[in-house]
């Protein structure tokens, strides 16, 4: 098909259809794709600063080892509904903490690749170090939902979809009115100009419209008119003449207008210019941050008055009279940072710096810049700003500060207690040995209400020795200076069954039976622990179980959890607790009842120092209970912790 050759009115409908089709393809194709990117980029930036803010926050109960404190430091990020995985690596590379591990595994969370983007495109993966105090604790990953991206971007694609519909219908619309006010009456007069350049000077046009094209027809017709007219009555040379002088006239008016709308627009255009250079110069006068245009030598070309004022000067014309302002940073190798940034990304932002000032005295500032080039890209000049961030500087050195002595203060306040805790201890073992061993010498002397009296004392004594342990464990885990040894050890034979056999006098007293039920399909299972911390988590729930238990009796439940290693039970029939309290169970000096009615003895330590045991073994506590009907305290160890299992006979 040569296009060259075919009429306007298919060349017209071609063209508009193609234009039309165009946009909407365009429309349709460019406005999701750059509106999925920038959404992409917004959200990389949001993830990123979660996932920094996360690392932050969980810093120091990492570096303490603190796991409570960082579950609870990690909640507001596990809780955003967008957040598909959460997972935490100590500088081990061991896994430490984990929100959905099935999720992070499955996305293969530790490769970020190229994109950050899971193979499904569902997923953005996000990781950062983190760091306390200099020192990389280990690394924080993170999993983002894009599926509210991906909706967003598919909703949007159909309401473009529909609007580019619209777009190729109203094209189709335009082809057909243009056809029928446009092309139409132009083949008309092609028509009509046939029959005249034929010899037929009685043809006329038909007019079908009054725009310009009805205008041209009519006018066409007119000429026609004349040409006739001129042929039939030969008008004399004076009416030409005077034809023609009246078409010149109107030319030169035409040429006039047109000038004087030129001269118009000139002096629009200029009024433009001058409005923009003042209002130019008023933001550059007024400015609150100082901007300023150099030499890339450092000689400053121009500078507003608030940085001749934030670096100390008088006037423009002093700071033009230095050779190098860059003598102003306090540490003369800035300079030659600032300008290889600058050459090598062409901006700098946020340049932060100390300098000093005309009369001597030191600010802080941050400085952003960029390079302007000519069009053969030779460095003309840098311009930018400058801000004085004295002030912040100052705030940021003092919460520092602040923060090194409340941490100083912790420090004293556990060490102390720890301190007190050993001097307590050792006069009041003293007072037990030796009131032991005057019981014992006068045993078969000492009247009843002497016995109950010595009873009273080693019962008292006790007491106030595994309370002193539980201040001491306590203070020593919080310092940090909790020794862990681990070996290897039977659960059954060396653990439990020693257990059971010191409690059941006590759960006998009080009328409990106290029994061990072993759901595993072995005898006993080896365990790798510390041998001291874990015998301590089921003394302190077995001595909590018949404290709180009046009839009944305590059960210790072992069970298989396949292949997430077992599971160890203590439970018992005793008062149970409510729901409210059993958000802060493990919290350190906290019990159901308070003050001096209370019903039950004890410090408040005995689940915290379990909570505390649990994790540096590795292992995991949770509970089950409601108040009126007993408590469930279940203790889930891993695999990993355990060395083998030993046959029943």
């Amino acid at each position: 098909m040569n296009f060259k050759f075919k009429s306007i009115r298919t060349k017209l409908i071609a063209l508009v259809i193609l234009l039309t089709g165009s946009i909407a393809t365009f429309v349709y194709i460019y406005f999701p794709q750059k509106f999925e990117e920038q959404e992409l980029k917004a959200i990389k930036n949001k993830v990123y600063t979660m996932a920094q803010l996360s690392s932050q926050s969980v810093a120091s109960a990492l570096f303490f080892d603190d796991y409570r404190a960082l579950e609870e430091e990690a909640q507001p990020l596990i809780n955003n509904k967008n957040i598909k995985y959460f997972v935490i690596h100590d500088n081990r590379d061991s896994l430490y903490f984990v929100d959905n591990l099935i999720t992070a595994n499955n996305v293969d969370y530790k490769n970020l690749g190229k994109t950050g983007i899971s193979e499904d495109g569902l997923i953005l993966k996000a990781s950062v170090p983190i760091l306390f105090r200099g020192e990389n604790l280990g690394m924080l990953y993170a999993g983002y939902s894009l599926d509210a991206l991906y909706r967003e971007v598919w909703s949007m694609r159909k309401h473009i979809a529909i609007i580019s519909i619209m777009i190729f219908i109203l094209g189709f619309v335009s082809v057909f009115v243009m056809e029928r006010f446009i092309t139409r009456p132009l083949s008309e007069m092609v028509k009509t100009v046939k029959k005249v350049s034929e010899g037929n000077l009685a043809e006329r046009t038909k007019i079908m419209t009054t725009d310009e094209i009805g205008f041209l027809a009519n006018s066409f017709n007119k000429m026609l008119d004349n040409i006739e007219q001129t042929k039939q009555e030969l008008e004399t040379i004076n009416n030409e003449l005077e034809k023609r002088v009246q078409a010149r006239t109107k030319e030169l008016e035409n040429a006039l207008k047109s000038l004087q709308k030129e001269n118009q627009q000139r002096k629009l255009i200029q009024k433009a210019l001058e409005e923009s250079e003042e209002r130019f110069r008023g933001l550059f006068e007024n400015s609150t941050i100082g901007i300023y245009r150099s030499t890339p030598a450092g000689k400053v070309l121009m500078a507003n008055p608030t940085l001749i004022r934030m670096l100390g000067y008088d006037s423009l014309e002093e700071i033009q009279a230095i050779e190098d302002i860059a003598v102003g940073y306090l540490d003369k190798n800035a300079r030659n940072r600032f300008r290889k940034l600058l050459e090598e990304k062409g901006t700098i932002l946020g340049f932060e710096e100390a300098w000093q000032r005309k009369d001597g005295t030191v600010i802080y500032i941050r400085e952003s810049a960029r390079v302007i080039k000519d069009n053969t890209g030779k460095v003309l000049f840098y311009e930018g700003s400058v801000e004085d961030i004295t002030s912040k500087k100052i705030i940021e050195k003092e919460l520092i500060e602040a923060k090194e002595k409340a941490e100083a203060s912790s420090r004293l306040k556990s060490e102390f207690l720890a301190q007190m805790s050993h001097e307590i201890r050792t006069p009041v073992n003293s007072i037990l040995s030796y009131t032991s061993l005057l019981q014992e010498e006068l045993k078969d002397k000492l009247p009843e209400d002497l016995q109950i009296s010595f009873d009273m004392i080693n019962n008292g004594g006790r007491r106030l020795i595994r309370t002193i342990d539980m201040i001491i464990n306590m203070s020593e885990l919080q310092t940090g200076s909790f020794e862990i040894e681990k070996t290897n050890t039977y659960l059954i034979k060396e653990i439990l069954n020693p257990l059971i056999g010191e409690f059941r006098t006590i759960a006998k007293s009080k009328g409990l039976y106290l029994e061990l039920d072993n759901g595993l399909a072995t005898e006993d299972i080896e365990l790798h622990v510390d041998i001291y911390s874990f015998t301590q988590i089921f003394a302190n729930l077995i001595d909590n179980a018949i404290k709180y238990t009046e009839t009944g009796g305590i059960t210790i439940k072992i069970q298989d959890n396949n292949q997430q290693g077992i599971s160890i039970q203590v439970i018992d029939t005793g008062i149970g607790i409510s729901e409210e309290f059993q958000k802060k169970i493990f919290d350190p000096f906290t019990q159901e009842e308070q003050g001096y009615t209370r019903k039950f003895e004890g410090n408040g330590l005995g689940l915290a120092l379990v909570k505390k045991y649990t994790e540096i073994n590795g292992c995991a506590i949770k509970i089950e209970s409601k108040k009126g009907t007993g408590s469930r305290f279940i203790i889930n160890i891993p695999n990993y912790i355990i060395s083998k299992l030993e046959a029943k006979n």
